[in-house]
């Protein structure tokens, strides 16, 4: 089984301008299946904003994916097939999809906005 941890509230690089939040703790699945994270993004103008992924694993960030609308997302690397980002604009939600998930996949994932 992995695990895929991320914290409650994520990053926001702005000092009382919004917020973003992950509601559930972790996620655990079996290896070569996907697992799913969702940030809620509290920002007047969602819409307009590209969000970004990040997973921290043994103290080393990595810039994994960013998404601006639900068919614009810019992977790293070119990982599309591994992971997949997207915005919902009814519910202000951004969701990271990992697929094929493998031992090295066992991280903290965090979601942030640049303004």
């Amino acid at each position: 089984m992995l695990l895929l941890r991320w914290p409650t509230f994520c990053c926001l690089w702005v000092f009382g301008l919004g917020q973003l939040e992950q509601t559930e703790l972790s996620v655990t699945r079996e290896t070569d299946e996907s697992a799913q994270i969702s940030c809620i993004v509290s920002l007047p103008y969602f819409s307009n904003t590209a969000i970004h992924w990040y997973r921290q694993k043994a103290k080393k960030f990595e810039y994994l994916i960013y998404v601006s609308t639900n068919y614009n997302q810019r992977p790293l690397g070119g990982k599309n097939k591994k992971i997949e980002a997207s915005k919902d604009f009814q519910t202000s939600t951004s969701t990271l999809k990992i697929n094929y998930l493998k031992k090295e996949d066992e991280a903290t994932y965090y979601c942030a906005v640049w303004i």
